[in-house]
């Protein structure tokens, strides 16, 4: 716990949103300590204070101040063991490991996935200098095996560097200045339509007939609910000032997420009638990009860019961290942090985040001090236990592939079933037993 309230003021104070004073020394950081709680105000809002009455820290929302919980992580020693190729690996909690590799494509392909439930789909890009064209390629779970089912070749003006994701048997591509919506007719996927605009862009999100799409300093919310099932946009943003274009859009229930160079920006629907009116909520400001993943009332965000400390307080450049939010009483609050406790110099920790049912993954590309015969590169694998997550695995990359685990991820916390990637034309397969 000590180490993880280190990182709650530290990311408070990167964030320019605590304004308390605070004694900050080699070894500790001290913050205003009260004997009563007094007024919360609307100016008041974000502060924290420890309470010596009952020895528990408090946050104002702007009208009442909240306790904090503790949900302090406990991090059960690595269990890992194995080398040289998957079906080597010793992981106690991890099963049906099936490495995937895309024949199609050059090596160090650009590609992007996603997965729920039995199906996973890789949008692979077009190769450089290449006649290949950019392709969709769909792997169905048989067993407990993953095979192909089918591949779609797009067309040759794209570039197939837009994310995918898929809800139910929808599936949303992102491209240049359009989305393509696919859908699975229980024999085939086929494209149902294509939107054209320059507001719709690369990065996509899909939550149960409501999508987002970027494009750049643009993001757009589109809905099948009104016109005979077809896609249209309903609610269109730009985002003023220097350093806004965004990074990543994800979108859940009421929330629609974007993250710029500096923030994470928030946005709740308000539900006029019979249309979509997204209004600015919150603003969480950082020093660098942030990774993100929102699912209900929880929000995730990664920081892989953080510098952070190791157990013996030491600052350790670029290790990375991640934080979670949980929406209460109007706003989203830091519930949780994570970090490795073992961190090494640009590990990355927070490289790529997914918040899905009871788990969370994390990635940190850079990881350096890996067991003997694995490469550098791992995945932190969190799994909720009451108000806690407990780390439950940490995933780390063979030798021969000699390359790096950590920059792309997605899990679904339905079927438990997860998807990595290495920098080689690799996929990774694999079950959470519990």
């Amino acid at each position: 716990m000590k180490k993880l309230f280190y990182f709650f003021i530290s990311s408070l104070l990167a964030g320019g949103s605590f304004a308390q004073s605070v004694t900050i020394d080699p070894n500790f950081i001290q913050i205003p300590k009260v004997n009563t709680l007094n007024s919360c105000v609307v100016t008041d809002k974000g502060k924290t204070v420890f309470n010596n009455s009952d020895n528990k820290m408090y946050y104002c929302n702007g009208t009442a101040w909240q306790a904090m919980a503790d949900n302090s992580i406990t991090t059960p020693p690595n269990t890992n063991a194995g080398y040289g190729n998957w079906n080597e690996c010793i992981m106690p909690n991890i099963t049906d490991y099936q490495p995937q590799t895309i024949q199609e494509g050059e090596s160090y392909a650009r590609y992007n996935f996603t997965i729920s439930a039995d199906w996973v789909v890789v949008h692979v890009a077009r190769p450089s200098n290449s006649t290949i064209h950019a392709r969709l390629i769909f792997y169905k779970l048989n067993g407990n095996s993953w095979e192909h089912y089918q591949t779609i070749t797009e067309s040759a003006a794209s570039y197939g560097d837009g994310e995918v994701d898929i809800f139910n048997n929808i599936l949303i591509v992102g491209d240049n200045n359009a989305n393509h919506f696919y859908e699975f007719d229980g024999n085939t996927w086929f494209l149902k339509q294509t939107i054209n605009s320059t507001s719709l862009g690369n990065g996509v999100s899909i939550n149960n007939g409501v999508a987002i799409s970027s494009q750049n300093n643009n993001f757009s919310i589109l809905s099948n609910q009104f016109v005979n099932n077809e896609w249209q946009i309903v609610f269109q943003e730009t985002l003023f000032g220097n350093f806004n274009n965004i990074s990543e859009v994800d979108i859940s229930g009421d929330f629609a997420v974007v993250t710029t160079s500096s923030k994470v920006i928030i946005f709740q629907d308000q539900y006029l009638g019979a249309q979509y009116t997204f209004n600015l909520l919150q603003e969480i400001s950082y020093n660098t990009a942030a990774s993100i993943s929102i699912l209900g009332y929880n929000l995730l965000i990664g920081q892989e860019f953080y510098n952070g400390y190791d157990n013996n307080f030491n600052q350790v450049i670029q290790s990375g961290q991640a934080t979670l939010y949980q929406y209460k009483n109007g706003t989203f609050v830091p519930t949780h942090f994570f970090s490795d406790q073992n961190p090494n110099e640009k590990e990355h920790f927070g490289s790529c985040v997914k918040l899905s049912g009871d788990y969370l993954l994390i990635g940190a590309y850079g990881k350096t001090n890996v067991p003997y015969g694995y490469s550098k590169g791992a995945y932190f694998l969190y799994k909720k236990q009451q108000n806690k997550y407990i780390k439950i695995e940490t995933i780390f990359n063979p030798a021969y592939l000699n390359a790096a685990l950590g920059q792309r991820c997605d899990i679904d916390g339905v079927s438990k079933r997860f998807v990595l990637n290495t920098f080689e034309k690799e996929l990774i397969f694999g079950k959470v037993k519990f």
